[in-house]
């Protein structure tokens, strides 16, 4: 899924921004997508698995 990812928003931001200047958003765009890919892909797993969500101990340590 992240090859497709990385190969439509190239495409997309080639011909949106020119070959000077497509890298840097084709970049912006694939990490944006694969966070939200990421988050998506977390709560599946999580609803197939049928666990609880686990407690970040380290954000509680953090905070105190």
């Amino acid at each position: 899924m992240s090859e497709l990812i990385g190969m439509i928003a190239s495409v997309v931001c080639l011909l949106i921004f020119g070959a000077d200047n497509f890298l840097i958003p084709t970049m912006v765009v694939i990490v944006v997508m694969l966070t939200m890919l990421r988050k998506y892909d977390e709560k599946k797993a999580l609803k197939e698995s049928g666990n609880e969500p686990v407690k970040d101990d380290l954000k509680e340590d953090a905070v105190q």
